[in-house]
C-alpha cells in the first residue's frame, strides 16, 4: 500500500537540525547578539534551510515588533550569510541573505535586523527579495540601501526587467521605520554600482517612478535611459512606447503626487512596507 505524504509536508515541514551560530556587537553600554539555528526542511518549494533566529540585548531575549518574525527561509542554492549593517560611526544591526527565488532565475531573500538602542526591549526587521546583494551606503545616523527586483510585467523571462527600490534608515527618528527612499536622491551611487551596469534600464527606473509616485524619477528615466531600440519592449509592458504617451503618464503621476501631498502622505506610498 502506498502512503501519500506530500500534502502533510505542505502543512508541517519535515526538518532536522543542521547548524547554529551567533554574531554580536557592542554599542555604548549595550551589547547585542543574534543567535540562529539552521534546520533542513521540506516545503512546497522543495528542500530549504529554515533559519530560526533570536536577538538578545545585554544577554536578555528581546522581541520583534512583528508577530511572525524569527523565521528565515533559504533555498539550498545559497547558504545563509550574515553581514553587519553599519552607519559611518557604528554597527546598527545585521543583514541576512539567502536564496529567495531559485528556479530558472535566482534572487536573494534578505532580512534586515536592527535592535533598538534605547530603553525599548525590541528589534525592528524588514524582509524583501533582491536580485543581487543590496548596495548599502553608510550615513552618519543610519544608512541607505538600494536593491533590484526582477519584474516580468506582461511578458516572460526574456522581456523581464529589474525595478530598483531604496530604503532609508535614520536611527535618530523618534518613531523608527524602514522608510521608502527617493531613488533619484544620490542616484549616482546606484548608477556607479556594478549591478546597475546590467540592471539599470528605462523600464526599471520608469516603473519605479510609477510605483513610488515619483514623476521626477520617471522624467529622469525618459531623459537618460530611453532609446528607440527599446520601443518594442516598452510596448509589451505599457501598451504604447512613443514619448508623447510616456509624457502623459508622467503628467498623471504629477497629479497623483499632488494628491498625496495634499493629504499629507497618510497612505502606504511613503512607507517602507
Amino acid at each position: 500500500m502506498k502512503i501519500k505524504i506530500l500534502p502533510f509536508l505542505l502543512l508541517f515541514p519535515a526538518f532536522c537540525f543542521s547548524g547554529e551560530g551567533s554574531h554580536s556587537f557592542k554599542l555604548g553600554n549595550n551589547s547585542f547578539e543574534l543567535k540562529y539555528k539552521t534546520k533542513d526542511v521540506t516545503t512546497i518549494r522543495g528542500p530549504e534551510d529554515l533559519v530560526l533566529f533570536s536577538v538578545y540585548k545585554n544577554g536578555k531575549f528581546i522581541h520583534s515588533e512583528k508577530i511572525d518574525d524569527g523565521r528565515f527561509f533559504s533555498c539550498k542554492y545559497e547558504k545563509l550569510n550574515i553581514v553587519p549593517l553599519n552607519t559611518v560611526e557604528k554597527q546598527a544591526g545585521w543583514m541576512l541573505t539567502g536564496g529567495g527565488v531559485c528556479g530558472n532565475t535566482f534572487s536573494y531573500n534578505v532580512e534586515l535586523i536592527i535592535p533598538d538602542e534605547g530603553d525599548e526591549s525590541s528589534y525592528h526587521s524588514k524582509n524583501f527579495i533582491s536580485k543581487e546583494i543590496p548596495l548599502i551606503k553608510p550615513l552618519k545616523n543610519g544608512f541607505s540601501l538600494w536593491y533590484y527586483e526582477q519584474n516580468w510585467g506582461h511578458g516572460g523571462t526574456a522581456t523581464s526587467f529589474f525595478v530598483p527600490s531604496k530604503i532609508d534608515v535614520n536611527l535618530n527618528d523618534e518613531f523608527f521605520r524602514f522608510k521608502k527612499g527617493d531613488i533619484l536622491t544620490d542616484i549616482k551611487t546606484l548608477e556607479n554600482s556594478s549591478t546597475s551596469k546590467w540592471a539599470a534600464s528605462f523600464m526599471g527606473l520608469f516603473s519605479a517612478g510609477i510605483r513610488d509616485v515619483n514623476p521626477a524619477l520617471m522624467q529622469y528615466a525618459l531623459d537618460n535611459y530611453y532609446n528607440d531600440d527599446q520601443k518594442e519592449l516598452i510596448a509589451v509592458h505599457f501598451g504604447k512606447s512613443d514619448k508623447e504617451y510616456l509624457h502623459e503618464l508622467i503628467e498623471k503621476a504629477k497629479v497623483t503626487k499632488d494628491l498625496v501631498t495634499l493629504i499629507n502622505g497618510i497612505t502606504a506610498i511613503n512607507s517602507g512596507d
